[in-house]
């Protein structure tokens, strides 16, 4: 091969067994001194004669793409984050990426193939690859007709200072989502992680896009409501129908545990219909045969109960702010 007046050709190959790529020697045409180089993106010596993607026969240095000296071909992980957003477990697709790559281990003494069951390598690829890939993706502006925000907290095992287990651990991190409406079916919008749920954390992630949605849907957790208020004060909050009817059946299981299981009994199966609207939280009000329930029957309408369970007073909310949905 020449090109303006140098010549390159073959010089031999680099790389383990099964994973040997082409490399090249050029001998400038100005005189400059012979260098070898490789492609960008070298290929792998092919593992057989025809190409089962594109139903062709192939040379021996047509195989798949990988990068200069990583173990793994460009199309393995490719097909490894594939199978990812697909729903499969990090185990299982490392466990595939190395069978299809030949890179399993061996034992030194027997020489039989020792699985690996760890899925860090997946880990590593999303890491490294997803936001690449998913950048072309990202939305980039709050969707027009409104959102739904959350948040996950993460727990890890604990022990406080005299050594004992602290129950349920402590939260490592949380993960904010927030998912949104694109042509009439649903998408997860965003997606963040925080090491909490502070209200400054929210404002950070409400402001990662452009613009404020006209109405958002969430729970009652006081951080969360914080960082609306600051981030979004002219959008119509609207308190999650699902976060609701968990809040109130753990509120009446909790009552009827006491000195109210009397009068929970007939309420329970309401739950789920009492947030379709006034007049259905109004039958479920009246079901309480004891007057002495009702109070607090009532007072669940402005305190609720947060998905991680603590309290927070959605009464201090303005009214027109303040709607379950």
């Amino acid at each position: 091969m020449s090109e303006a007046g140098s010549r390159v050709r073959f010089d031999g190959t680099y790389g383990t067994r099964e994973h040997r790529r082409q490399r090249y020697r050029c001998f400038p045409g100005n005189g400059d001194r012979p260098h070898v180089f490789t492609d960008v993106l070298p290929r792998e010596e092919s593992w057989s004669r025809s190409c089962e993607v594109y139903e062709r026969p192939v040379a021996r240095r047509e195989g798949p793409q990988a990068a200069r000296h990583y173990q793994f071909v460009a199309r393995g992980i490719a097909g490894a984050l594939q199978s990812v957003g697909a729903g499969s477990s990090y185990m299982r697709a490392a466990r595939v990426a190395r069978e299809r790559a030949r890179r399993e281990r061996t034992d030194p003494d027997t020489g039989q193939p020792r699985p690996s069951a760890h899925g860090q390598l997946i880990a590593d690829w999303v890491e490294v690859f997803a936001p690449v890939v998913f950048e072309a993706h990202r939305p980039t502006a709050w969707p027009a007709t409104g959102t739904v925000v959350d948040h996950l907290p993460f727990r890890v095992r604990a022990v406080n200072a005299q050594g004992a287990p602290i129950p349920g651990g402590v939260v490592a991190f949380d993960v904010f989502c927030a998912m949104g409406y694109d042509r009439g079916r649903a998408k997860l919008w965003r997606l963040e992680a925080f090491p909490d749920a502070s209200a400054a954390n929210w404002v950070a992630f409400l402001g990662r896009l452009d613009g404020a949605p006209p109405r958002v849907v969430c729970d009652a957790h006081s951080g969360m409501l914080a960082g609306l208020d600051r981030a979004w004060p002219e959008t119509e909050l609207y308190l999650c129908e699902w976060h609701l009817q968990h809040a109130l059946t753990r509120l009446l299981k909790n009552q009827s545990q006491r000195d109210f299981a009397t009068e929970v009994a007939p309420l329970l199966p309401r739950v789920e219909r009492a947030f379709d609207g006034a007049s259905w939280w109004a039958r479920s009000s009246k079901t309480a045969v004891a007057p002495a329930s009702r109070p607090w029957m009532a007072g669940s309408t402005t305190t609720t109960c947060s998905s991680n369970g603590s309290s927070n007073d959605a009464a201090s909310r303005p009214t027109a702010r303040r709607t379950a949905r």
